[in-house]
C-alpha cells in the first residue's frame, strides 16, 4: 500500500498537480527508500541467497528495456524528448547505473528518474559485499559505505536505506503483544506522517530533508508495527496497485507528457 501511494505523489508531482499553491510529490521518492531499506534488511535476515543477482533481476530488466526504447526515440524523434541526447556513452552509463552528467548540475542518466535506481544499485552493491565478507552482519559493512559516501558526497538522501534498516530492527524487536493495544495509534500515526508530508511539501518545496526523511521513518515503522500485530491489507486493487508501482514509476512521465500534447 505504501509504495502505491509513493508512486501515486510522485505521478502527482511530475504532473504539476497543485491544489495547495504549491506541488507536492517528490517526498515519495524518500518513502521508497525507506522501505527499499526495510526489505533489503528483512531479506538479508531471512533469504539472502543469490540477493545481487535477485534484486539485478528484479530491478534490471524493465529499466534497460524503458532506457534503450527512449535512446532510439531520441535518436530518430530528437524533437520529442527534451534534456537528453542519444549518445552511445549516455546509453551504456545508463545501464550500468553510472551517474551521468548531462549537463552542468544536471546528473540523470536517460531514463532520467533512474537517478534514484543509481542510488538503489549503491544501496545494493553494498549489501551484496556486506554479505560476501560479513555473511552474519552484512549491514555493517553496507552501513559503513553509506554512511561514509553520504558524509564525503554530502548526498543525505542515501541515510534513508538505512533509516528503512532501523525499522526493520524496530519492527522485529517489539513483540507482538505489545503493539496490538497501540493498532489505531500506529494507523493514525501512518496516515498523520502521510498528511504531514502533503502538507510540509505544499507549503514549502525548499524544505529541508529530515522532515522528510522522519516522517517517512514514522509511516513505513507504523505500517511494519501494523502488520505484525495483524492489520494489513489484501485488498486486491492495493495489492497490483503495489505491485505495479516501479513500472508506474518508470513510465508515467512520458504518460502524462502524451497527455499534455494530446489535450493542450
Amino acid at each position: 500500500m505504501l509504495r502505491a501511494f509513493a508512486a501515486l505523489v510522485v505521478v502527482f508531482f511530475h504532473a504539476g498537480w497543485k491544489p495547495f499553491g504549491n506541488g507536492f510529490g517528490g517526498f515519495g521518492v524518500d518513502i521508497f527508500f525507506v522501505i527499499s531499506g526495510y526489505i533489503m534488511t528483512r531479506i538479508c535476515e531471512s533469504s539472502p541467497q543469490f540477493f545481487f543477482r535477485r534484486r539485478l533481476i528484479r530491478v534490471g530488466p524493465p529499466y534497460w528495456l524503458l532506457t534503450i526504447l527512449l535512446y532510439f526515440v531520441v535518436k530518430f524523434f530528437p524533437g520529442l524528448v527534451d534534456l537528453t541526447r542519444a549518445e552511445p556513452i549516455f546509453l551504456l552509463k545508463s545501464l550500468l547505473f553510472i551517474p551521468l552528467f548531462k549537463a552542468p548540475g544536471d546528473i540523470q542518466p536517460i531514463l532520467f528518474l533512474g537517478w534514484t535506481l543509481n542510488f538503489e544499485m549503491f544501496f545494493y552493491v553494498s549489501v551484496a559485499l556486506g554479505l560476501l565478507l560479513f555473511r552474519r552482519r552484512p549491514l555493517v559493512l553496507a552501513s559503513l559505505i553509506v554512511a561514509t559516501t553520504t558524509l564525503a558526497c554530502h548526498i543525505w538522501i542515501v541515510l534513508e536505506f538505512l533509516i528503512g534498516a532501523a525499522v526493520y530492527y524496530i519492527a522485529a524487536f517489539v513483540p507482538e503483544r505489545s503493539i496490538r493495544p497501540f493498532r489505531v495509534f500506529f494507523a493514525l500515526a501512518m496516515g498523520g506522517s502521510a498528511v504531514f508530508l502533503i502538507a510540509y511539501q505544499s507549503l514549502s518545496m525548499a524544505g529541508a530533508r529530515l522532515p522528510l526523511s522522519v516522517a517517512s521513518f514514522v509511516m513505513v515503522l507504523s505500517a511494519a508495527l501494523l502488520s505484525k500485530s495483524g492489520w494489513d491489507t489484501n485488498i486486491s486493487w492495493i495489492v497490483l496497485a503495489g505491485d505495479a508501482s516501479y513500472m508506474l514509476y518508470l513510465l508515467h512521465p512520458y504518460c502524462i507528457s502524451i497527455f499534455i500534447n494530446q489535450y493542450t
